[in-house]
């Protein structure tokens, strides 16, 4: 299984990883992380540390911005 933690990010995830940080970066969410997960299909994008109240709402952006993006590209988005 390590070949997937260390593995590229498949083209069609990382297309929808690519559209997720443009819509988070245009709304001034910044983000940095972009990996496989352990687990097979599990894919991990985070944003940078910032202050408790930023981020609480930079979250809840981020996390809508994902569930809209997955629809549009036919993905399920599981949080």
């Amino acid at each position: 299984m390590e070949d997937h933690y260390f593995g590229a990010v498949p083209e069609r995830v990382l297309a929808f990883m690519e559209d997720v940080e443009h819509a988070a970066w245009a709304l001034g969410i910044p983000v940095k992380t972009r990996h496989n997960e352990v687990a097979p299909h599990q894919y991990e994008n985070a944003p940078i540390f910032e202050d408790v109240n930023r981020a609480a709402d930079h979250n809840m952006l981020l996390m809508e911005i994902m569930r809209r993006v997955a629809a549009r590209r036919g993905f399920a988005c599981l949080l």
